[in-house]
């Protein structure tokens, strides 16, 4: 494939938002769920095959569901949580995909439904569940944690106020950030989980608070955000957030303003930045390469298809792959195409 441009890496059989999608250790990626404009909630599994770079159906969820939570449990298994079903309701129960026999089993329940949460694997390989969309459709300071060697959930300490819709980093050892989120029209900063102490703490307010925005580690101490959206509208501008000093500083912006993008650390350090959308032009066809040694914004070649609200991830492979989203004039139907791109 030619660097630094997308190609197309086939079609997911039935176009969808609301799913996860994740790098898998064999190369390939599993993307599970979501919810068809047409058909609703999905049980429907794809599994992308890095060899063949084409798409193949998985065994299928036991409850369809959309907005869930996955995360590498291990090498070889991915759990996923929560979500929201066929009837929208909040779900409890959780499952474990095996790559080893590419089959699903069921967990225990969680102790509280959610959907639209973070979860992240801890250092000891427990898996941590962070805020969300409550059974009652509002946004929970709940966390809970499961134990793959007990296999049941385990209490956690609550968030310092609800939040929804946040991302989980691991920076530095037994800590937790979580970054942005929302709650009662209010967007979120960041608060910080220290594992060991089971509590929280508040942590340093961004200067500019934001969400559908872009949050990528670039190392184990330093993270990226990218536009995304204020309560004045979607965002050009970009920060720094340093661990080790506990503060934030501006990055170059970003040549348009977008939210609802992609924001993915290529093997080479820098940031691609995929579609999204604008104040000006709904969704964006277009994709750019930071690099944060120079504090540079290059442009690349647009995607054959404008879209937004899409996944991204990187593969063993150094490529990234992108599905699903929405389009342009389409009232927000899903895109079922698939791209693959070759790092410079």
């Amino acid at each position: 494939m030619a660097p630094g441009r997308f190609h197309l890496a086939g079609s997911l059989a039935v176009a969808r938002n609301g799913f996860s999608l994740t790098a898998l250790a064999d190369g390939g990626a599993l993307l599970v769920g979501g919810e068809d404009m047409k058909r609703g909630t999905t049980a429907k599994v794809d599994r992308f095959d890095a060899k063949t770079r084409s798409w193949q159906p998985a065994a299928p969820l036991a409850v369809a569901r959309h907005q869930h939570a996955a995360i590498l449990s291990s090498e070889n298994t991915l759990l996923i949580s929560g979500g929201i079903d066929v009837q929208h309701r909040r779900l409890a129960s959780a499952a474990l995909w095996s790559t080893t026999t590419k089959t699903w089993r069921a967990l225990a329940d969680m102790t509280h439904a959610r959907s639209n949460h973070g979860s992240l694997r801890l250092e000891d390989g427990r898996v941590l569940v962070v805020g969300g969309r409550g059974s009652d459709d509002r946004c929970t300071a709940a966390c809970e944690m499961y134990n793959p060697r007990s296999g049941v959930w385990e209490a956690a300490a609550p968030l310092p106020s609800v939040a929804c819709d946040v991302v989980l980093l691991s920076l530095g050892k037994n800590r937790v950030h979580a970054f942005g989120g929302q709650a009662k029209g209010a967007l979120r900063g960041l608060s910080i989980y220290d594992v060991a102490a089971n509590s929280w703490k508040q942590g340093v307010a961004p200067p500019v608070r934001r969400i559908a925005h872009g949050v990528t580690a670039l190392d184990r101490h330093r993270v990226m955000l990218t536009g995304g959206d204020s309560q004045r509208g979607p965002l050009a501008s970009n920060e720094l957030y340093d661990d080790r000093r506990q503060a934030y500083r501006p990055l170059s912006a970003m040549p348009e303003p977008r939210n609802s993008h992609c924001s993915t650390r290529l093997a080479n350090g820098e940031i691609l930045i995929t579609g999204g959308s604008s104040p000006t032009q709904s969704q964006l066809p277009s994709a750019l390469v930071f690099s944060p040694n120079s504090n540079v914004w290059h442009n690349l070649p647009p995607m054959p298809e404008a879209r937004a609200g899409h996944r991204a991830v990187l593969l063993r492979s150094g490529h990234v792959l992108i599905a699903g989203g929405w389009k342009t004039g389409a009232g927000g139907q899903p895109l079922g195409t698939t791209l693959l791109f070759a790092s410079p």
